[in-house]
């Protein structure tokens, strides 16, 4: 890079970047370990959420306790992502880390609720968050190279995890607003820069890998629910084969739609937009939950409402709408994601009005739906890598 490019690169001074050097870093066994108490915390989610899905409110608790949840997640794996090498420091508070996640697994039913101990679930959140801050700080300390000349998005992540933790101890409608308060910042701040910074690369080998980990780790949390289910004690049906069946076959079509893209096409290119591939990830995950919140429904009670009905719509769309937005992150265009996404949609909400119009049962809806799917992934398969999709 000539003197003159570096000049113009730090007064741009983007907030995160991806490296793109040819340097495999791999997840390792400290985080993979850390990863196990994410799969409790998803199966608490997706059991709540089963249970409670009658109104918007419930809708708002179960999003607000999803993006926290992915939020404790993705804050030590970034700090993992830029100091590559665990030492005492980092693997005891990572551990500790866990055992607060695990109390935020057991709190979480309470979140939202008149117990006096509602707030545990908020304070678990924000004393994992502040840990993490402390092992930012500590890297800093141990690689000044590293360090920004202002700490701008320390504070403001500060800050966040602050109205969070604050959000745990006042009642409704104040909750509401500290913990949309808190969302907010902690979305906007890494668009935050400060002056004098450098850039903050992260590993794309690192940050690919983990990230499709927590994908199988969700799909899995779902597959466990299939291996537990004591259908004898549910008066077993054939319903079950085909709910069971449809769900496999919807997990099958996620895996072609995202695996081989990721390793075939993205070749651990430099995203475009990395806010945007990052958030469309938590979409992709958000679609998992809403997927296995439905098959919980149907296992237990067979039948299902329009709600009900609406969460496994809703799943399917946002399964093709979040990959298609990560693809136009990194290879695609715009137009062409775009394209694709109303495609889908279109069809998916004839299937639903026409189900809704004459009434059909929902194992109609399901079949004809998960079919839909297939057919679109053999479709974006077809067109990615039988033809050139790179655009």
């Amino acid at each position: 890079m000539t003197k003159k490019q570096n000049k113009k690169t730090t007064k741009s001074l983007p907030s995160t970047k991806i490296e793109n050097k040819d340097i495999e870093y791999k997840a390792s066994w400290l985080e993979l370990f850390f990863d196990l108490v994410f799969v409790a915390l998803v199966a608490q989610l997706t059991y709540y959420f089963s249970h409670h899905h009658s109104s918007p409110k419930d809708f708002i608790h179960v999003f607000l306790m999803w993006y926290m949840i992915f939020l404790s997640w993705w804050g030590t794996t970034a700090n993992r992502n830029l100091k590559q090498q665990d030492d005492t420091f980092d693997i005891f508070v990572i551990q500790i880390q866990m055992v607060l996640a695990m109390v935020m697994s057991i709190s979480l039913p309470i979140a939202f609720s008149d117990s006096p101990y509602s707030f545990i679930f908020f304070l678990m959140f924000g004393l994992i968050r502040w840990l993490w801050l402390g092992m930012i700080l500590h890297l800093y300390k141990e690689h000044p190279n590293k360090a920004p000349k202002t700490r701008n998005m320390l504070t403001w992540f500060f800050i966040a995890v602050l109205l969070w933790v604050i959000a745990g101890f006042v009642g409704e409608p104040y909750v509401y607003t500290f913990a949309f308060m808190a969302l907010a910042l902690d979305i906007l701040t890494p668009f935050t820069t400060g002056k004098g910074n450098k850039m903050v690369y992260l590993n794309m080998h690192h940050l690919v890998e983990r990230l499709w980990l927590l994908i199988l780790m969700v799909m899995w949390e779902s597959v466990l629910v299939v291996a537990l289910a004591n259908t004898a004690a549910w008066n077993f049906d054939l319903r079950n084969i085909v709910f069971v069946s449809a769900w496999m076959f919807q997990m099958i079509a996620i895996w072609w739609l995202y695996f081989p893209y990721i390793k075939l096409k993205l070749k651990w290119k430099r995203a475009r937009s990395f806010q945007l591939m990052l958030q469309s990830h938590i979409a992709l995950l958000w679609s998992l939950v809403l997927l296995a919140t439905w098959l919980k429904v149907l296992l237990k009670h067979y039948e299902s409402s329009f709600t009900e009905d609406l969460i496994f719509i809703s799943g399917l769309f946002l399964v093709v709408a979040s990959f298609n937005s990560i693809r136009a992150s990194l290879t695609h265009s715009l137009k062409i994601s775009l394209l694709h996404v109303c495609i889908f949609w279109i069809w998916i909400a004839w299937i639903t009005a026409w189900v809704q119009i004459f009434q059909l049962s929902n194992t109609t809806l399901v079949l004809v739906s998960t079919l839909w799917l297939i057919i679109y992934t053999f479709y974006d398969y077809h067109e990615c890598f039988w033809n050139k999709c790179d655009m």
